[in-house]
């Protein structure tokens, strides 16, 4: 039995197996009418008809004992009733006239088929009442049984739900923690990525100086949990970075201190040199003689311009005796005195124009770079040709050419990027003689605007260009004529004097540039 107060889906069993029984007894019922029908119609009541109607009443009478009513249910009086009413002693009184006559060939159908249609359709009217009763509580049992699942399952979806919902509320609170203290973890890390650690990058390469507890702030306190971990992880990583770069900072300077002390000696004891022999240069007159100490200075003058170029790898200005003005070819011809090859430089056409002093003496060190890789990257017997002219707008733009081995496409982007802004200097980087002058000219460039570009020559050389704003130039007298078979210096000219056609083999001066006054 099921509990008190709560429909018990067993309780519908007993229903089912009355509303089966009766309906079977009803098909044998209508299994009766249709053999007595066809022996009406046939006129005979055969004994083979007499054993189906005998087999069909003792099957109806037998499903009889078999239909249960619903134990304590208002409506198994209906059965009650039907079970001791009048149809069915009425059927039961034609079955006996029925089952007592065994029938024969010319035997006719001992009772009256009126009789016998209006008995057993009384009694049918009455089983179909029955059956609806029984039917009408086995839906009431099943709905009460649907009502109690429906409640059980509505309890259960409440449940779930209230705890569902409780998950939820704890998951998105911790999520929310955890969220902010990832987004405050994101923050700290990008300011310090982004910001922090560059502009402490920067203010080292200016030398100034960092407090790494102040640049380097630890994150605030929280759980020592994985996420705190990973804070104090970063806390530490972010305090080695500084430290590093601070220490780096210091090396760097060591180095550039170290650069600028050897460089000055140096400097000092080529220029001491560089005077020496020039008064020696003055007083000599043996040939030979002169010729040996000719070279030495051009030795010597290569000796300064390395010098020169430490000192400005190590971050200071160098700088050359004078104050004045410098001519364009003047600064070219001392220029190209300052290399192995001068021999093989061909100065041709140049504006007259000055350069104002300090731009004048750097231009020099940057045209010698440039006459340097394009001698070093051509074969020996070609030339290097440095042109000029005047530019729309005032300025003036100086090409140096060869003929030499050229530049892969490669080649000429990295080289111009690095014209175009030079980078921090880097010993480990500039492994080639190349990427040192090219640097000394970038560097060169950018402190007096001048813009330097590589491009392809139509001779499977290199072209170099140099552009002069018109802001460093000063004019001498407007003229901008070609000057024909220009060579470099020669022999004991000081850098002024301009040696003709065969020429070829003079040597320089000591000292090849004097600015003009």
């Amino acid at each position: 039995m099921g509990r008190p107060g709560r429909p018990d889906r067993r309780r519908a069993l007993p229903h089912l197996r009355s509303l089966a029984s009766l309906l079977r007894s009803r098909e044998y019922l209508s299994q009766q009418d249709a053999v007595l029908t066809h022996s009406v119609a046939t006129g005979s009541f055969t004994s083979e008809a007499h054993t189906r109607f005998a087999s069909a009443a003792g099957a109806q009478r037998h499903t009889w004992t078999q239909v249960e009513s619903a134990t304590g249910s208002q409506r198994s009086q209906d059965y009650t009733e039907l079970n001791g009413s009048s149809q069915k002693r009425a059927v039961y009184s034609l079955q006996d006239i029925v089952i007592g006559n065994p029938g024969g060939p010319d035997t006719r159908v001992p009772v009256e088929p009126r009789s016998w249609s209006e008995a057993t359709g009384d009694l049918d009217e009455r089983l179909r009442a029955v059956e609806r009763a029984r039917m009408a509580q086995i839906v009431e049992t099943g709905h009460a049984h649907a009502r109690e699942l429906l409640l059980g399952v509505l309890l259960v979806s409440v449940l779930a739900l209230a705890v569902a919902l409780a998950s939820v509320v704890v998951a998105v609170t911790g999520s929310q923690r955890l969220g902010r203290r990832l987004q405050d973890l994101r923050t700290h890390t990008l300011h310090h990525a982004r910001f922090r650690l560059p502009q402490v990058s920067a203010r080292l390469r200016a030398g100034e100086s960092v407090d790494v507890d102040a640049e380097a702030p630890r994150l605030r306190g929280g759980p020592r949990d994985e996420l705190g971990q990973v804070a104090e992880a970063f806390d530490d990583a972010q305090r080695a970075a500084v430290v590093a770069a601070v220490e780096e900072a210091q090396v760097r300077a060591g180095v550039r201190n170290v650069f600028r002390n050897i460089t000055r000696r140096t400097q000092s004891l080529v220029h001491r040199q560089l005077s020496l022999l020039d008064r020696l240069e003055r007083t000599e007159t043996d040939p030979q003689v002169l010729e040996s100490l000719f070279r030495i200075d051009h030795f010597s003058t290569q000796m300064r311009r390395n010098a020169e170029n430490l000192m400005l790898l190590s971050g200071d200005r160098p700088s050359r005796r004078g104050g004045g003005s410098v001519g364009l070819h003047e600064a070219v011809r001392a220029a190209a005195s300052e290399i192995e090859d001068y021999a093989r430089v061909r100065v041709l056409a140049l504006p007259r124009v000055s350069l104002s002093g300090e731009a004048g003496s750097d231009l020099v060190r940057l045209v010698a770079e440039l006459l340097e890789n394009a001698a070093s990257f051509s074969p020996p017997g070609t030339e290097v040709s440095v042109s000029g002219r005047t530019l729309e707008g005032g300025d003036c733009l100086v090409e140096v050419e060869d003929e030499g081995l050229g530049m892969t496409v490669g080649q000429l982007e990295s080289a111009n990027a690095l014209l175009a802004e030079p980078p921090r200097f880097d010993l480990a980087r500039m492994r080639e003689d190349s990427q040192l002058g090219l640097f000394v000219v970038a560097t060169i460039a950018s402190r007096h605007g001048f813009v330097v570009e590589l491009r392809a020559s139509p001779y499977q050389g290199t072209r170099a260009l140099v552009r002069l704003p018109e802001r460093v130039l000063v004019t001498r007298d407007g003229s901008t004529g070609p000057m024909r078979g220009v060579g470099v210096a020669g022999p004991g000219s000081g850098g002024n004097a301009v040696a003709g056609p065969g020429s070829g083999d003079a040597l320089p001066g000591a000292d090849p540039v004097s600015p003009s006054p």
